[in-house]
């Protein structure tokens, strides 16, 4: 079983999955594995819970009262200055 498999698993299960969960199961890349699920379509969110990072299901009922975006702001604005940067280089060669 890949360590990605066993993560889903964990997170079917239990709802959440731990840094010190996985390091036990010898999973070192775990914030890996949890970018890759969250660009699949799982809405995981991580905290600290004591000496432990624990990441667990973001449900639709918790999302709308956190008024979470859909997409992070970090990549809205990484994307609107990329375009503006595209942008300006394009205008640049008509001049």
């Amino acid at each position: 079983m890949s360590q990605k498999t066993t993560i889903i698993k964990e997170l079917n299960l239990n709802g959440k999955v731990s840094r010190n969960w996985c390091l036990d199961r010898r999973i070192t890349r775990l914030g890996a594995i949890i970018c890759l699920l969250n660009k699949e379509g799982w809405n995981l969110t991580g905290k600290w819970e004591g000496n432990d990072y624990v990441y667990s299901k973001f449900n639709e009922k918790q999302a709308i009262h956190a008024k979470r975006p859909v997409e992070p702001i970090w990549k809205t604005k990484q994307r609107e200055e990329a375009l503006r940067e595209e942008n300006s280089k394009q205008a640049n060669l008509f001049n």
